[in-house]
């Protein structure tokens, strides 16, 4: 790609590109063979490339294999209220002093916003991870991007912003699978707060498992009107 060409496609490139912040998770889809890899967010050089940390070969032991330099990719990631999504490919990787990954810098980005997400009713039981406690809650509306959560915790206690933890056996979302989610609303209801959550950090294969959860309801929906 020429310079010249270079400035005008960062010039269609929306600012919320240039402002990744460092630690936010990009799940990496191989188009060879379509696999999904979560790693880190690093940094980069504006229109050159992207940095991100070599996903885990412990947990992913092909991931070497299938990010080899030019592959193609899908990336996707959470941020600032909407889900994002760019056509990238593997420039090429080091192992030390750190395995990082460097992947071309977007041409051009999808995005929606959060809140378009269709919600599914559900009652899931939880436990949460709000401030340093750990109450028992239960998720009442689930989307592929969020949820609804209540839980018994004081709402003094609770801010507009705050990350929490969301350990959820049905996904298999425990320990250090969990979900972390970020609250966007605070409401109550008979007293107990209910809150509106949008998804910060979450396996891409716990993802996958909401994603179905949520197309099989509306297969079931669609079936009996």
């Amino acid at each position: 790609m020429s310079t010249s060409a270079q400035e005008e496609a960062q010039h269609t490139l929306p600012d919320d590109i240039y402002q990744i912040l460092p630690g936010t998770q990009f799940v990496l889809e191989t188009k060879s063979y379509p696999e999904r890899f979560a790693t880190r967010f690093i940094g980069g050089l504006r229109g050159q490339y992207f940095l991100c940390k070599t996903p885990s070969i412990a947990e992913y032991p092909t991931a070497l294999e299938r990010l080899y330099k030019g592959e193609e990719l899908i990336v996707r990631f959470l941020s600032r209220g909407k889900a994002w999504a760019f056509a990238s490919k593997v420039l090429g990787r080091i192992a030390k002093p750190q395995p990082l990954l460097f992947l071309e810098f977007p041409k051009a980005v999808d995005s929606y916003n959060l809140r378009s997400s269709k919600r599914i009713v559900c009652y899931f039981p939880v436990t949460a991870l709000i401030n340093g406690a750990s109450p028992d809650g239960v998720i009442l509306d689930l989307s592929e991007t969020g949820c609804r959560l209540t839980a018994p915790v004081s709402v003094t206690d609770l801010h507009i912003g705050d990350q929490i933890g969301i350990d959820c056996p049905v996904f298999k979302a425990t320990g250090k699978n969990r979900i972390i989610a970020k609250i966007q609303r605070i409401t109550q209801a008979n007293g107990t707060p209910e809150l509106g959550l949008a998804f910060e950090d979450i396996h891409p294969q716990i993802h996958e498992e909401i994603l179905h959860y949520i197309q099989h309801s509306e297969r079931i929906s669609v079936n009996r009107t």
